[in-house]
């Protein structure tokens, strides 16, 4: 803290990361779908797609 350093990580796997993203997708009622997911080296990226 005293030198200012941020330590900011998330621990999720590529698999917890899709489930969560899906269940948001659901519980929000996001009127789309996850289109694209991918587990880039360091990353892990998707697409969501609106259909309305």
């Amino acid at each position: 803290m005293a030198r200012r350093y941020s330590i900011h990580f998330h621990a999720w796997d590529a698999a917890a990361w899709f489930s969560t993203l899906a269940q948001a997708v659901d519980y929000i009622k996001f009127p789309g779908f996850v289109a694209h997911f991918e587990l880039n080296l360091h990353e892990m990226l998707a697409v969501l797609v609106r259909t309305k």
